[in-house]
């Protein structure tokens, strides 16, 4: 007697969930830090960001399609990208720089 609630579906480990979401991961920090780096301009950049996380995001749809087990990992993997970062010294935009001049 089988003791799964859906026979049909594959069972996937704990482990092909953990490289799943890691992948995911490095896909999407890799593809924002090529396409990022390829544009001349700053609308470029955030232009072919915004392609990058759309495609990213369709792929996982389309996984997520067969493999509902991954639905979790790889969602999560895809939003923890979007967490709020602290400033750093490198950065140009700003949002990030301190507010205080000393005059």
């Amino acid at each position: 007697m089988d003791t799964h609630a859906y026979p049909d579906r594959p069972v996937v480990s704990i482990f092909v969930k953990l490289v799943a979401a890691l992948t995911v991961m490095v896909v999407m920090v890799a593809g924002i830090f090529f396409w990022g780096r390829l544009a001349d301009d700053d609308r470029t950049a955030m232009l072919l960001t915004a392609a990058w996380v759309a495609v990213v995001a369709v792929a996982g749809v389309l996984l997520t399609r067969t493999h509902t087990s991954l639905r979790l990992p790889l969602s999560a993997a895809f939003s923890s990208w979007q967490l709020p970062r602290r400033s750093c010294s490198a950065c140009r935009c700003s949002a990030t720089t301190s507010s205080t001049n000393a005059s």
